[in-house]
């Protein structure tokens, strides 16, 4: 029981802070940088997970660094595949917040963490968005984790 409310609530909050993160960078930051770490990050969502389960049980499953079997492995391949959701999802939020309240924000003096804080949170839509999508993703995580779970104890992987 523990493990289906630790894995998902570690996994949404990385997917959560990196989404708002590259999004706030492809939508304000417009460089051909950003543009490439908007592409890059769609990449899982053309990948089939299976792929992605095989790329990370074969990386982790040798020394130095052996996550084959932890909790933070699932963690990483739950944050690698609900990101590109995310981060579209926060692109479009981000999209509906104007501009000029945050060139208002900074030309006053805000610094901009304070500016990026304030007009993020103050924005209805932003918050409901927060909202619905740490449900959103909080159940899907949870459905993948017992999925999990259950296969993992009905079957054995060493033969």
């Amino acid at each position: 029981m523990k493990n289906t409310i630790v894995i998902p609530l570690i996994a949404l909050t990385f997917v959560l802070i990196f989404a708002v993160f590259i999004a706030y960078l492809v939508v304000r930051k417009k460089s051909k940088v950003t543009a490439v770490i908007d592409t890059v990050s769609m990449v899982p969502y053309i990948v089939p997970g299976i792929v992605v389960g095989i790329a990370l049980s074969s990386t982790f499953n040798k020394p130095p660094l052996v996550l084959t079997g932890s909790m933070t492995i699932m963690v990483i391949a739950l944050i690698i595949r609900r990101l590109p959701y995310t981060i579209r999802s926060t692109v479009a939020t981000l999209q509906q917040i104007p501009l000029t309240v945050e060139e208002a924000s900074l030309s006053l003096g805000a610094s901009n963490a304070k500016t990026f804080w304030k007009n993020y949170n103050s924005n209805d839509v932003s918050r409901n968005y927060f909202r619905s999508y740490f449900i959103l993703d909080y159940y899907d995580f949870r459905i993948v984790i017992c999925n999990f779970i259950v296969y993992w104890k009905n079957k054995n992987f060493n033969n």
